[in-house]
């Protein structure tokens, strides 16, 4: 939402959750799922004109739980208004040097993960992850991830996770993203 004085404010709506610039807040589904509906009405309606400046937060939602990724390095390009194109590049810290950020680890109890980027993405393109053990650890190989559309699946323990998603720049703006987050999942035991 950008409001007359120059404020703006992000929401999303992704049933049961309502972000307002990138926190969570757990709602009662009919409401936020209204609100949703008339979100995507506006967007969809004629004279929305949706240009990112820059690219679109990202967030993951394991079992009821959201939790906000770190924005790593991009390279963006946006439409101005006048016609010409500005581009953004922009780099970060290598994950493994991120720990003061990215701590402590997000903890989970299954191993899929929902990625819900505030504009859905034409592509993820890789993801990829590195135990705990290696921070600070620049030259420790990546694992990759094996990810469907939009679900990641984890792997057991601590690790580090990068996703890089592309935008088409058929829309006025698009690009390259990478995004970091820590997650640590704890496989649940049964006993007999």
């Amino acid at each position: 939402l950008y409001f007359a004085d120059g404020r703006q404010t992000e929401i999303t709506a992704f049933a049961p959750f309502l972000i307002i610039d990138g926190t969570g807040y757990r709602t009662e589904y009919e409401p936020c799922n209204e609100l949703n509906s008339y979100a995507n009405e506006l967007l969809n309606s004629d004279n929305a004109n949706i240009i990112l400046e820059e690219p679109p937060a990202l967030g993951i939602v394991s079992k009821n739980t959201y939790f906000s990724a770190v924005q790593g390095s991009y390279l963006w390009q946006a439409l101005n208004s006048d016609g010409t194109v500005t581009g953004v590049e922009a780099d970060s810290l290598h994950p493994l040097d991120c720990e003061e950020l990215l701590s402590p680890a997000f903890e989970v109890f299954e191993n899929k993960a929902l990625l819900e980027f505030h504009e859905k993405p034409d592509e993820i393109s890789d993801i990829r992850c590195w135990s705990d053990e290696n921070w600070g650890n620049t030259e420790a190989r990546p694992e990759n991830v094996d990810f469907n559309e939009n679900e990641m699946t984890l792997k057991p323990g601590g690790n580090i996770y990068e996703i890089t998603a592309k935008w088409n720049a058929d829309n006025g703006y698009g690009g390259t993203a990478r995004y970091y987050i820590y997650i640590e999942y704890e496989t649940v035991s049964s006993f007999v």
